[in-house]
């Protein structure tokens, strides 16, 4: 009595770099000679990962008369947000911190924050502070990176704070 063994295959594993999207990112396994069956597992689960972060990959090769694996990572990186500021680019001096503090964004869930820079006669440093005097300024909004998504900072909106009107009346 005799056993034939298995013939070895070659196995190779491609698409383990992909960006997250929200949909599943399998990856895809070659077989040399072409055609074998196989299965794949992440982490030991069969179920292709979503999230953003490195999964072990095992390929296995599924087939009466070969045999053969691939171990590689897949690594699925945080995709960009987007962020712009949004709002009224031209304020009347009141006396109050003044400017644009609204946004729109895409991707991340995290808070977003502003910046404001510009002069009033004297620098007005970068700061979260909203700036209350007659002067021309720039706000950045930046929005915190959560699990899937890397922070990022959005175009400048440069918006200006106008002197106020003033009426003087005289008592005769």
């Amino acid at each position: 009595m005799f056993t034939i063994q298995k013939a070895a295959a070659g196995v190779t594993l491609g698409g383990l770099n992909p960006t997250y999207d929200g949909t599943a990112k399998s990856v895809t396994v070659t077989t040399e000679p072409s055609g074998l069956g196989t299965s794949v597992t992440y982490d030991g689960l069969p179920n292709a990962p979503t999230n953003a972060g490195s999964y072990v990959v095992v390929g296995s090769v599924v087939d009466a008369n070969y045999t053969g694996s691939a171990t590689n990572n897949l690594v699925i990186a945080k995709a960009g947000s987007l962020i712009s500021v949004t709002g009224t680019n031209s304020f009347t001096y009141n006396g109050n911190p003044q400017g644009p503090d609204s946004s729109s964004k895409s991707g991340s869930s995290g808070a977003v924050s502003y910046s404001y820079a510009g002069t009033n006669g004297t620098t007005y440093g970068a700061s979260a502070t909203k700036p209350t005097e007659v002067g021309s300024y720039t706000v950045v909004a930046s929005v915190a990176g959560d699990d899937n998504y890397n922070g990022e900072s959005s175009t400048a909106l440069v918006f200006t704070i106008q002197k106020a009107s003033q009426t003087i009346t005289f008592n005769l």
